[in-house]
């Protein structure tokens, strides 16, 4: 499981993983960026390595749209020279260099599509054809505080005059402002985004992965992470790790129920070879976003509830407490009024 504190967190204690009491964030507080979007925007000066969009059309040389851009070459080159860790990425993506075609974002996504919509939601990036669950699964995450994304545009809008979009990443410790334009790799037999797509036609998850991707030296670079990186980068929060394996239920649990209780921004993972999953659906060697936890009295049982999310955007729970579940009598729904029979709020 990994957390992204709030700033006011301290360290835990090595001992306990108990997390110190600090203050948290409101959650689903929505910015208001239609009136005047820059005053909400951190302000920086400093360029992804001193690589600053020119005032005319922004022609990406660093980051050109090409098929070694998806498949993390430079000129020839595989920019990640890890070889195991390279085949295992290249392995994910199911398709040639030649299916590979890049197209801008309003072609792929209509006219109508904006870097934000009325509101910043959890489903607005959905895996594509390519899972980087990982990364999809903790931008989600951040998307319960609207104003952690929104601080990483310096520009709230498409330009329609060929202008780069600039985003803030914190590199090595650093934050720079990433520029990127707006084409995006699609797979020329289905038309479909190959990475993530954007389901709802707001695109600001898509372009933080295109700059996550370029500051990685490629999509393919991106395929194989961990939720502490993307916190790390997109965030100015300590992360904190727990490996369940180490940790006694009755503590993991403590952990998670006071981290969503102070608003931390979690993610959980399942590893490999995780037995019984299909039975109840979920996946192995893959990321979700952890949204809530809390525990209620029902008749004679505590019962602990948590909440995640698939960021492949479908998929359900089906073991107790699913949405069918028999377990869910009116005396439960009364206890848990975050119960959703639609499915929106889904366990």
């Amino acid at each position: 499981m990994g957390c992204g504190g709030s700033k006011n967190l301290t360290k835990e204690d090595k001992t306990s993983h108990k997390l110190s009491h600090g203050v948290g964030f409101s959650r689903n507080a929505q910015q208001d960026y239609t009136s005047n979007p820059n005053e909400s925007i951190r302000s920086l000066e400093t360029y992804y390595k001193n690589q600053k969009p020119p005032s005319y059309a922004f022609a990406d040389d660093r980051f050109p749209p090409n098929s070694e851009t998806v498949f993390g070459k430079y000129k020839g080159e595989y920019t990640d020279t890890n070889e195991e860790r390279r085949n295992r990425a290249l392995s994910a993506i199911p398709i040639s260099e030649e299916d590979v075609i890049w197209k801008h974002a309003y072609e792929i996504w209509g006219d109508d599509a904006k870097i934000f919509g009325d509101k910043i939601l959890l489903d607005d990036i959905k895996i594509g054809q390519v899972a980087d669950a990982y990364f999809v699964a903790t931008l989600s995450a951040l998307a319960e505080f609207p104003f952690l994304i929104l601080q990483l545009f310096k520009t709230v809008e498409i330009p329609n005059n060929g202008k780069a979009i600039e985003i803030a990443i914190q590199i090595d410790g650093d934050w720079k402002i990433v520029p990127v334009d707006d084409m995006f790799p699609i797979n020329k037999n289905n038309g479909k985004p190959i990475f993530s797509d954007a389901p709802n036609k707001s695109l600001w998850g898509v372009f933080l992965e295109k700059a996550w991707a370029k500051v990685n030296g490629g999509y393919a670079n991106i395929v194989i992470g961990y939720p502490r990186e993307v916190f790390e980068a997109f965030t100015p929060f300590t992360t904190i790790p727990i490996d369940i394996a180490k940790e006694n239920k009755k503590s993991l649990w403590e952990n998670i129920v006071g981290a969503d209780q102070y608003n931390c921004i979690m993610t959980c993972s399942i590893k490999e070879g995780t037995p019984g999953l299909s039975k109840v659906g979920l996946i192995e060697n893959h990321s979700f976003s952890l949204i809530s936890a809390f525990e209620r009295k029902i008749g004679d049982d505590n019962v602990k509830i948590m909440k995640i999310r698939n960021p492949f955007g479908e998929g359900e729970w089906n073991g107790d407490w699913s949405d069918k579940s028999a377990k869910w009598t009116d005396s439960a729904k009364n206890a848990i009024p975050e119960f959703d029979p639609n499915g929106s709020n889904r366990s």
